[in-house]
């Protein structure tokens, strides 16, 4: 894990296709209130390409994994099946 200058900490990191793709921890959001959409990816020279999109307003990550050629990542109410490359929710399963 390591601490980013905005508070925020990194908890995984996966790289593929050229693309890093960054968990920031749940516990340490960006801001005080609203949602907190925690995973994001860049390029090899740091621009952001995509946010995730949050199935529910409420919701962080806390765990991410590539399966066969889509990443996925759970919340604490939903598993999603991420594509990598655009970062959209490609299946999303509520869980709870």
């Amino acid at each position: 894990m390591s601490w980013q200058e905005d508070g925020t900490r990194v908890l995984e990191l996966i790289e593929i296709n050229n693309i890093v793709i960054v968990l920031f921890d749940p516990k340490y959001p960006k801001k005080a209130f609203g949602p907190f959409a925690n995973i994001e990816a860049f390029d090899k020279q740091g621009n952001k390409l995509w946010t995730i999109d949050l199935p529910d307003y409420r919701e962080r990550f806390y765990r991410m994994k590539m399966e066969g050629e889509l990443l996925r990542v759970n919340s604490y109410g939903y598993i999603c099946l991420i594509e990598p490359l655009t970062g959209k929710i490609v299946s999303k399963t509520y869980v709870k």
